[in-house]
């Protein structure tokens, strides 16, 4: 299993990168919120975005990160270098870790959605979640944890994704004036 945390500092493909953190309120909710500024990367990263390829990796890119503690989901909002939104990717966990630690994180539970910025909405990884089951790395009631949220996650999303696009734009723009050079 897993284990991520906000500051992506075991990713090598980043090279260079800055960070800020600080808690907020999004979407009514208190949350810890960080920003990640790819300085120097060393490739882009390309994905499959509903049949379009996307490039979410880049100098210049910056990944807004939520949690809050406990829940069962985290959010990463992906733009490129002129601030225009790509994607949302929301990983499902096994409850995030944000109180009392330097820099929040998670614990995968495989199933991911993807928010387009026209608002669709994409499901990944189900094999992943049941393949981990089969092999005993996670159990039943985690496995039917990690389903049910991801099903409420979508829901939420049909109605709120105009709204939340929104509000991850503001706490971007928030966290990038704390950047110098940004």
């Amino acid at each position: 299993m897993v284990i991520k945390n906000m500051r992506r500092s075991d990713w090598p493909r980043v090279e260079e990168s800055a960070y800020r953190q600080a808690d907020m309120t999004l979407m009514g909710a208190p949350c810890t919120v960080s920003l990640l500024l790819l300085r120097r990367v060393t490739e882009p990263l390309t994905v499959m975005n509903g049949g379009e390829r996307v490039t979410i990796v880049a100098p210049g890119y910056t990944w807004l990160q939520a949690a809050r503690d406990g829940a069962p989901v985290w959010l990463t909002a992906m733009y490129d270098d002129g601030g225009r939104l790509l994607q949302m990717y929301f990983d499902i966990t096994s409850g995030n870790e944000v109180t009392g630690i330097p820099v929040p994180r998670f614990r995968d539970m495989y199933l991911d959605l993807v928010l387009t910025p026209g608002g669709q909405v994409f499901e990944l990884d189900a094999d992943e979640l049941e393949d981990a089951w089969r092999a005993g790395d996670i159990t039943g009631d985690e496995k039917n944890r990690a389903r049910a949220a991801c099903d409420a996650l979508h829901g939420w999303l049909d109605e709120h994704w105009a709204a939340l696009t929104a509000a991850c734009q503001q706490a971007r723009e928030t966290l990038l004036r704390g950047f110098p050079e940004a």
